[in-house]
């Protein structure tokens, strides 16, 4: 089971989009018409980020990733970005770990579009407020240290992005 669709949630408001509309955007810039509705609240300056950060591909391997994952430092961004995506069952954390192993383990590498390719349940629901107030706090955090993400020796795995 792979996701079909994300969903992006704002209160009472939802709004879908399939997996294979944001692939072809980043890979082509055709825009669908689900698509064309979402990048309407965007500026084009925004939509640009957007198609960079769908292309933006993790340059780890499998087996970094998987240890990175099962790190202190990973268990705890796990925990920190898991209350964005809205789950019936307790097993957000577990999905995240297994769409970032299994997508990095795909023939393209790891990137934002096989993540979700591999996010073990058909719809990936976002809570958009909790997701904007944790990328608002990561921002906060990269801020003071410089660097997104580092491994427990202080390695630098990932920059943050401005978006």
């Amino acid at each position: 089971m792979a996701a079909e669709e994300i969903v992006i949630r704002y209160g009472l408001f939802e709004e879908s989009l399939s997996v294979a509309d944001l692939r072809k955007y980043a890979e082509t810039q055709q825009v669908s018409d689900d698509l064309k509705s979402i990048l309407g609240y965007l500026s084009s300056q925004q939509q640009q980020k957007l198609q960079k950060v769908l292309q933006m591909k993790i340059p780890l391997g499998v087996v970094a990733l998987d240890k990175l994952v099962n790190s202190e430092t990973g268990k705890i961004a796990l925990n920190f970005v898991a209350p964005a995506i809205a789950r019936r069952d307790n097993a957000g954390i577990q999905a995240l770990r297994s769409a970032i192993i299994l997508g990095a383990a795909s023939s393209k590498g790891l990137g934002v579009i096989s993540f979700l390719e591999a996010y073990p349940s058909q719809r990936l629901v976002v809570n958009l407020p909790t997701a904007l107030d944790i990328v608002n706090k990561a921002d906060f955090f990269s801020s003071f240290s410089g660097f997104l993400l580092t491994d427990d020796f202080g390695t630098t795995l990932l920059s943050p992005l401005e978006f």
